[in-house]
């Protein structure tokens, strides 16, 4: 029987997200920057991305929700921040 080996790409599925950002499903869908954190961790999974410059990435959109008064997002970015530096 073969092993499965460990995936190292961050899913980016409505669901899987909403679980990596400590949130419910249908508020991490209201995110107004969905897609934008969708493309960043697509561009990490695809390579286009070190870990470093994900890290920064969500660092500035977590600010940007900061100044755009989204602070309920702001606890989920930095989960996901969390995440990518210890699990992925």
């Amino acid at each position: 029987m073969q092993q499965k080996t460990a995936s190292y790409k961050i899913p980016v599925g409505n669901k899987s997200l909403a679980n990596i950002m400590e949130m419910t499903e249908s508020e991490a869908r209201f995110f107004p920057k969905l897609e934008e954190l969708k493309g960043h961790i697509t561009n990490y999974n695809f390579g286009l991305y070190t870990k470093n410059v994900l890290i920064n990435n969500l660092t500035i959109l977590k600010e940007c929700c900061k100044h755009e008064k989204l602070d309920a997002y702001v606890e989920g970015i930095e989960n996901v921040i969390k995440k990518v530096k210890f699990k992925y």
